[in-house]
């Protein structure tokens, strides 16, 4: 892309993070 406009940035990081949801890092441990 020539530019990036702020909403991409949001949902690019929103992406990014549900994709950290649904496949946790090995090192992660859920406390419960």
């Amino acid at each position: 892309m020539a530019h990036i406009l702020p909403w991409d940035l949001y949902s690019l990081e929103y992406f990014a993070y549900s994709l950290l949801l649904v496949h946790p890092l090995p090192d992660y441990q859920p406390v419960g």
